[in-house]
C-alpha cells in the first residue's frame, strides 16, 4: 500500500520532486539503490532481491527519466487467479527502456492482464516537454491518465474504500503547504528536503492507522507495513538528488543521499 506525493513543476529549475513511501512484506529482500540491471546501464533504483524489479528507478541517461510501481489493493475486488503472474517491478525498467514513447499495452509482453493490480508512472524528458503518465490495473480494467503541472498522490489503496479520499485530500492539502519552489535541491546540507521530511515523519503513527502516510502494521496482511521511503528531485538540466531511508517509521536521522555519478 504504498504512497507517492508527486510535484511537477515544468516551468521550475527542478521540474520533477516526488516522495515515495514503500510498504511491503517486511521479510521480502531488497537491494538499495544501484545500477542493477544490465539493460539499463545508467539506471539507479532500488532492486527486489527475490524477483530482480525496482519500485522506483532513475535513468540517468540524457534526458533524465524516472519510472515507480505501486501494487493497488482493493480487498473488495474479485481477482482473477495469478498464482504464477511475472513480477510487476519489471514495468518500470519496460518503461525506462522505452522512453518517451512508452505504450503499456503495446511494450509489455503478454499484456497487463497476466499482472496483479499496479499503478505504474512515467516521467519522461521529450526534447523540452515533460511527459508525465500514470496507469492503473485493476485486474479487470486499465485506465490511462496524462498527470498535468500540480501536485499529485498516487496511492495503492483503491480511492473507493472507505477514508481514503479523505486521505489523499489530506496529504494534498499537507504538501501543497511545503515551498519549495525556489529551493537547489543539489546543495549540500540537511535542510534540502527538511518540509518534506516533516511530511513523511511517522514516529507518531499509531499501529494500524491506514490513513497515515507511514503503515507500522496491517490487521489484514500480517508482516506487511512501511520498509522505507525514497525523496527525487530532477533538475531542468538533468541533475539529480536522490535520498534514502530504510526506517519503518522513517525516522528523520535516517535519511542518506544516494550517490549519483
Amino acid at each position: 500500500m504504498c504512497t507517492v506525493l508527486l510535484r511537477l513543476r515544468p516551468d521550475s529549475a527542478w521540474p520533477v520532486r516526488l516522495a515515495f513511501v514503500r510498504d511491503e512484506d517486511r521479510d521480502r529482500p531488497s537491494d538499495p539503490p544501484a545500477r542493477w540491471w544490465p539493460q539499463l546501464p545508467h539506471a539507479i533504483g532500488g532492486r527486489d532481491a527475490r524477483a530482480g524489479g525496482t519500485w522506483l528507478a532513475v535513468d540517468l541517461s540524457s534526458p533524465t527519466s524516472l519510472a515507480m510501481l505501486t501494487d493497488r489493493y482493493d480487498p473488495t475486488a474479485a481477482l482473477p487467479d495469478l498464482t504464477s503472474s511475472p513480477t510487476r517491478g519489471t514495468l518500470p525498467l519496460v518503461s525506462l527502456e522505452r522512453g518517451p514513447h512508452f505504450d503499456l499495452e503495446a511494450d509489455v509482453p503478454g499484456g497487463v492482464a497476466v499482472y496483479q493490480p499496479f499503478h505504474l508512472a512515467s516521467l519522461q524528458r521529450d526534447r523540452e516537454r515533460w511527459i508525465a503518465e500514470r496507469w492503473s490495473w485493476t485486474g479487470s480494467a486499465l485506465d490511462h491518465a496524462r498527470l498535468d503541472a500540480g501536485d499529485h498522490v498516487i496511492a495503492s489503496r483503491a480511492s473507493t474504500l472507505p477514508g481514503e479520499l479523505q486521505r489523499r485530500a489530506r496529504l494534498l492539502a499537507e504538501l501543497e503547504m511545503v515551498d519549495d519552489d525556489d529551493r537547489d535541491f543539489d546543495a549540500a546540507g540537511d535542510s534540502t528536503w527538511s518540509d518534506w521530511i516533516d511530511l513523511l515523519d511517522a514516529r507518531s503513527v499509531q499501529p494500524d492507522q491506514l490513513d497515515a502516510i507511514a503503515i507500522h502494521s496491517v490487521a489484514q496482511r500480517p508482516g506487511f507495513g512501511t520498509v522505507g521511503a525514497s525523496l527525487v528531485a530532477i533538475a531542468a538540466d538533468g541533475r539529480v538528488r536522490y535520498d534514502i531511508n530504510r526506517t519503518p517509521d522513517l525516522s528523520p536521522d535516517a535519511w542518506r543521499r544516494v550517490p549519483i555519478n
